[in-house]
């Protein structure tokens, strides 16, 4: 194992279990295929996009639209074959029915401070920027209290007993002197 091989594994690290085990040899042959001959480290690039990547994945927003989401496989997960294709409609109406009333709401938070701010005697550019400012921060709330939420209510995934968590293959993939 070369030492590039090695340090793409444990950028690999980054990314759930589940997605090494799916992608793992996919993803380590492509980024081995695009380095350049003699290079030992990856690119500082290559390394920023890997591990932005694996957050995304690890929070649910991979590059791929929905593809890995949590959310969505907790959700498709009670349906029936037969009713897949009206729970995925459901959840993705459901998703960008929340976008738009959750735009609309910080829109009109941010209009509304912004008039006041006006009507007070404030530039029309400090109106505009405070009423930004509001909505940027009741957003970052809900997403506190979103995390919050899942923090507390999301179980973590247990094993049947007796299965096995296939070792091996995870240390292949990030590497055993990792």
């Amino acid at each position: 194992m070369s030492p590039l091989d090695r340090r793409y594994r444990r950028l690999l690290a980054w990314y759930p279990i589940g997605h090494r085990r799916e992608y793992g040899s996919e993803m380590l042959g492509v980024l081995m295929a695009g380095s350049s001959p003699g290079q030992r480290w990856p690119r500082p690039g290559e390394a920023l996009d890997v591990v932005w990547s694996a957050v995304r994945a690890r929070f649910g927003r991979s590059g791929a639209g929905r593809a890995g989401s949590a959310w969505y496989d907790a959700a498709m997960s009670g349906a029936t074959r037969e009713d897949a294709g009206l729970a995925s409609g459901l959840i993705n109406t459901t998703a960008q029915v929340g976008a738009a009333l959750g735009l609309a709401v910080l829109a009109t938070l941010a209009a509304s401070r912004g008039e006041h701010l006006a009507s007070a005697g404030t530039s029309a550019a400090e109106a505009l920027i405070g009423g930004y400012h509001l909505a940027f921060w009741v957003g970052a709330a809900v997403v506190v209290a979103a995390i919050a939420v899942a923090l507390t209510v999301m179980r973590p995934e247990r094993q049947p007993a007796g299965a096995t968590a296939e070792p091996e293959r995870d240390r292949e993939l990030v590497g055993a002197d990792a």
